[in-house]
């Protein structure tokens, strides 16, 4: 399970950002996970069922598990959904299948026309998924960080700002690292991690 976490594949469903974005992603995806993730892979993933206005995120999960396997994170630019109602305005910036290693992030609901703030807003919303990788939680009480930026497992509350609003609220807010509690996790991890490859 450990070594498995170890190796990040960044799946590029589509084109929804640039192969320098999804480089940089992987690089803060390193260095936030306290190096539990230890590298990185670039995958071009291109199926005609994605050809479509949105997708149940499960689903796409599942299939990405099913013919990849392993530690993933997919970036797609269709909408999300789940149907089990745990969306947000009946869509999702991302989610975490809770079966295996795999989440996914929508650049849909995101997009913007200046790329440096598109890739930065995917970076922070994947980080948030590859936290529930690595089994950290979400913090509904804006945990902070010393650079006065919110740890990548803040969540706010939808309702309170509405889609637009939260994401200029929340996840423009979000750091490339995680905090002080997320990091005590990190570094168990790694210790087990550490004891397991010897």
């Amino acid at each position: 399970m450990y070594d498995n976490l170890a190796k990040l594949k960044l799946v590029r469903i589509g084109n929804p950002v640039s192969v320098g974005g999804l480089e940089r992603l992987g690089e803060k995806a390193i260095k936030a996970s306290n190096n539990v993730v230890k590298s990185y892979k670039i995958i071009q993933y291109d199926k005609s069922f994605f050809e479509t206005e949105g997708i149940e995120a499960r689903i796409l999960t599942d299939a990405l598990n099913e013919e990849i396997g392993g530690h993933i994170l997919g970036v797609i630019e269709m909408d999300l959904f789940d149907s089990d109602g745990d969306s947000f305005y009946g869509c999702m910036f991302g989610a975490k299948n809770l079966k295996n290693n795999v989440a996914v992030v929508s650049t849909k609901r995101v997009f913007t026309q200046d790329s440096d703030m598109l890739s930065e807003r995917v970076i922070k919303i994947a980080l948030h998924e590859l936290g529930h990788n690595l089994g950290l939680k979400h913090h509904y009480n804006y945990m902070g960080l010393e650079n006065g930026l919110l740890c990548p497992m803040a969540k706010g509350n939808y309702n309170k700002y509405g889609e637009r609003g939260y994401v200029l609220a929340i996840i423009d807010s979000r750091g490339y690292e995680f905090c002080e509690d997320c990091k005590k996790v990190l570094r168990v991890y790694n210790s087990i991690s550490n004891q397991l490859s010897k």
